[in-house]
Parts: structure tokens; C-alpha cells; sequence
């Protein structure tokens, strides 16, 4: 077995710099520390975690609370937070808090006590939960912000703006916002925002839902699209998106498009206008924001996707 004092004499240290530099101590530069690591790395040396939980105080874990773990959405976050985790030598606990507030204030409290930090990936609690709530412990929020804790959006606002404009641009005259899911603090947002930029572009509009993300709803909400006589469609997911799409089919005359491209991104060529956002990005500047000392609130652009 590898042993601490080969890796510093490989990499030409002291010993206790080595430590400093693989337990991620923050009293090295970080040109060292990747150096060090690597040749950790290629020496199949191991960190003995139950030691740097002695020497540090912190356990190498993350708690990470999402509202479905089936979800994609969810998923693409939960890759970044991984992938920017990995480069800080901490492993991810993943716990599903079913958008339940009750139940996600109880996963917060238990895993607190066991992990370095939390990030809350679309959190259903109150605001004045998330900011009274373990104040003693690092919180980031994904996909909402709240005041006295990190966060990360997308803002999608832009981008239901760019949907609704784009559709006004092909002609449509009654359009249609399909939301979900049930309980998102986020879909109230961008119900609003559809309807104001509706308002804005003086294009009759109104809102069905809230669905979950599924193929299968997009294929139940299409008899309700026909008798609601819309030539236009916004909708929350992809997956609902192309389930509405694929019922309907071309000979509707309904132009649909969709809030992400979740569901698109493998197609050869984009069948629907959608937004692309940034999860995985999101995920890294949410797990990024877990060694910031200040209170950091970020947000992203998503981009509208043309269908060919």
C-alpha cells in the first residue's frame, strides 16, 4: 500500500504539505495541489477518510436532496455536482424529497448530520424554512434563490419570452402554457411570465395543468390542446412536449414548443423549438459555490433552439 510519505517524496514536499494538499486544507496553491494529486493519483494512493474526518472535521460528503430522482432535469444537475465534487475530493449522498416540504425539512435535518453541506436542487420549503432552517450548516439552492444562502437559477424567463415571441412570429393567434410540476414554485414564475409576455405581444393565451414530466401526459393534455383551439403550445418539459407533439402530429396546425431540450438533445436535428439549458454547468457552479465564504447568488441563460 501507498503510503503518504512516498507521495511527498515523489512530489518533492514535505510530508505535511502532501496532507494539506490531498485533504484540500486550502493552505496550498493550487498549481501544488493538482500536482500533488496527481501523482496521488498515479501512485494508487488512497485518502484514509476516517482520518481526514479526525484531522479536518469534515467527512467528505455532500448531501444532495432533489424532488424525483426519475426526473432528468434532476439528473443533468446532479451529473455537475458531481463532476465539480470529484475535483474537490468529496463524494455525493443523494436523497429524493418528493416535493414535500415536510419530508424535505426531515432529510435536511438527518442528513445535516452526517455530511459537510446540503445543496437543495428545486426546494419545495418555505423561504423562511430554507433560510432559519440548520442555520449552522452551508446550504445551496438550485433553481431558486433565497436570501442568506447560495444559489443557482437558469433564467428561463428570457427564454419563455424568446418561445412565446418565436410563436407570434409564425403566426399564431391563441397560444397555451402547459405547466408542472404539480407543487414548483418555479412553474408559478414562469406561468406568469408566459402570460405577461402573452400580454405583451397581444396574443390570446391561457394556461392547462400542472402535469408531471412524462411522454404520457403529453399524450393525455393533446385532447384538451384540440379543444381549446390553440395553434401554439409552450411546454414546461420536453417529454410532455413530445408526447403532445406526436399525438397531434403536423396536420394539427400546432406549432409546440418546449422549456427544455432534455428529451431532444440525441435527435439528429431538433423536431421541436426549445431552450437548452445548462444543467450540468448548474450543477458545478452549485457544488463551486459549497467553498465560497460569501453569500453568492448566480444565474445562466438558456438558448433558444430552432426546430430544422
Amino acid at each position: 500500500m501507498v503510503t503518504l510519505k512516498e507521495v511527498a517524496a515523489a512530489a518533492g514536499v514535505a510530508v505535511s504539505t502532501a496532507s494539506r494538499a490531498l485533504h484540500q486544507q486550502d493552505r496550498v496553491n493550487a498549481s501544488t495541489e493538482a500536482r500533488i494529486r496527481k501523482i496521488a493519483q498515479e501512485l494508487g494512493y488512497s485518502v484514509n477518510h476516517v482520518g481526514r474526518a479526525l484531522a479536518t472535521g469534515r467527512v467528505g460528503l455532500i448531501g444532495v436532496v432533489v424532488p424525483k430522482l426519475t426526473n432528468p432535469f434532476f439528473a443533468a444537475v446532479v451529473e455537475g455536482i458531481q463532476l465539480e465534487l470529484e475535483q474537490q475530493g468529496s463524494n455525493v449522498v443523494l436523497v429524493e424529497g418528493r416535493a414535500d416540504p415536510e419530508r424535505e425539512r426531515a432529510v435536511m435535518g438527518s442528513l445535516a448530520q452526517h455530511v459537510d453541506a446540503l445543496i437543495v436542487v428545486t426546494p419545495s420549503s418555505s423561504e423562511a424554512d430554507l433560510q432559519g432552517y440548520l442555520p449552522d450548516v452551508r446550504v445551496v439552492t438550485v433553481d431558486r434563490l433565497v436570501s442568506d444562502r447560495s444559489g443557482v437559477i437558469i433564467d428561463t424567463a428570457i427564454g419563455i419570452v424568446g418561445l412565446v415571441t418565436y410563436l407570434k412570429d409564425r403566426g399564431a393567434t391563441k397560444i397555451a402554457y402547459v405547466g408542472g410540476p404539480p407543487g414548483s414554485h418555479r412553474d408559478e414564475h414562469r406561468r406568469v411570465t408566459f402570460e405577461q409576455a402573452a400580454h405583451e405581444t397581444s396574443i390570446a393565451a391561457l394556461t392547462l395543468g400542472p402535469v408531471e414530466p412524462s411522454v404520457e401526459n403529453g399524450v393525455e393534455i393533446a385532447t384538451q390542446i384540440l379543444e381549446a383551439g390553440v395553434d401554439g403550445v409552450v411546454v414546461f418539459s420536453s417529454h410532455v412536449a413530445l408526447g403532445l407533439y406526436f399525438t397531434l402530429g403536423e396536420s394539427a396546425g400546432v406549432e409546440v414548443t418546449a422549456v427544455d431540450d432534455l428529451s431532444l438533445a440525441h435527435a439528429g436535428a431538433p423536431l421541436l423549438t426549445a431552450l437548452n439549458l445548462p444543467l450540468v454547468q448548474v450543477g458545478q457552479m452549485a457544488a463551486s459555490l459549497l467553498t465560497s465564504e460569501e453569500i453568492r447568488h448566480e444565474r445562466f441563460t438558456p438558448t433558444l433552439m430552432l426546430r430544422s
